[in-house]
């Protein structure tokens, strides 16, 4: 199967998924399950984190080369990865959000998404920001562009959750806790310029802080943001709270959930799009290692 029939059934993918009893299985249980059924069954084992990612990959790879399958937790993943991998099986890898602030990064054999998470990944194809935010506008939406002073809606959203990700950067490396539990964007957000009120920003997170960061540590954290690797850092749903803020207090549409904008996401992605995602070409760098190919034998033609 191709890449072509292989997206007709991510459209679809909601349909494709199967009864959920993960959420009680072990990472020994489903390690021994896989090497116990890689004894008779000659296709390759890809292990993701989630439903979503399950999903995603369920519809894309070839049912017929490919076994997806999940754990719930990354932890739960790296483990089930170990397992099998000490056991001897190596048709099987993992496919892992990096995750700039996981200790538990860089684990063999393992496949791992670009910046911060898969669905960071997907938004950042070329395009695909702008085609979720214009599609789900009730008004036109390149004057209010043009008026905001932005080139494109995903220049708009990343100028709202970069300073919340510099500062969420700088006090995971200095262990500041901010007792925030999300992007707390309705908070801080600005409709009237589409931007983060830096002022009222700062205030809040030197409240937070108890002490811990200066109002001189969070500007020279803000104003050296140009020079770090900092958007490869941001969180997808982070971006898909943007997103879905921006629909409804700029646009003035329907207020969606970060959830629903992550599945817009991957229901939006064209067809062509897909192999320039980046790990699905590291995934498929893997395959090749081992004698397969993600998108089917009669694309190595």
């Amino acid at each position: 199967m191709g890449i072509d029939s292989a997206f007709g059934g991510f459209l679809l993918m909601t349909n494709n998924f199967r009864g959920d009893i993960r959420s009680e299985v072990t990472p020994e249980i489903k390690a021994n399950e896989i090497l116990l059924q890689s004894q008779t069954d000659p296709r390759g084992f890809i292990i993701v984190e989630g439903k979503t990612d399950f999903r995603l990959f369920n519809s894309i790879l070839d049912v017929g080369d490919w076994e997806v399958e999940y754990l719930n937790g990354k932890h739960n993943v790296v483990k089930c990865v170990n397992n099998m991998f000490n056991a001897g099986l190596r048709k099987m890898t993992a496919v892992l959000d990096r995750d700039p602030y996981d200790e538990i990064n860089q684990v063999e054999p393992v496949v791992y998404s670009r910046n911060a998470d898969l669905d960071s990944d997907m938004f950042a194809l070329d395009g695909l920001i702008d085609r979720i935010i214009q599609r789900n506008s009730n008004i036109r939406d390149v004057p209010v562009l043009r008026e905001l002073g932005f080139a494109s809606w995903r220049q708009a959203v990343m100028s709202l959750v970069v300073p919340w990700t510099v500062l969420r950067d700088h006090a995971s490396r200095n262990s500041i806790a901010f007792n925030f539990t999300d992007f707390p964007i309705n908070e801080f957000a600005d409709s009237s310029k589409c931007e983060i009120n830096i002022p009222k920003f700062i205030a809040t997170l030197l409240q937070r802080s108890q002490g811990k960061l200066s109002e001189t540590e969070i500007v020279a954290a803000l104003n050296a943001e140009a020079d770090s690797n900092v958007v490869s850092c941001v969180n997808g749903h982070h971006i898909a709270k943007a997103i879905a803020w921006i629909v409804s207090a700029i646009l003035r549409s329907e207020k969606l959930k970060a959830t629903t904008i992550e599945d817009l996401a991957r229901m939006g992605i064209e067809k062509n799009e897909l192999e320039n995602l980046e790990v699905l070409t590291d995934l498929d760098e893997w395959a090749h290692d081992i004698g397969r190919c993600i998108w089917g034998i009669h694309e190595l033609n």
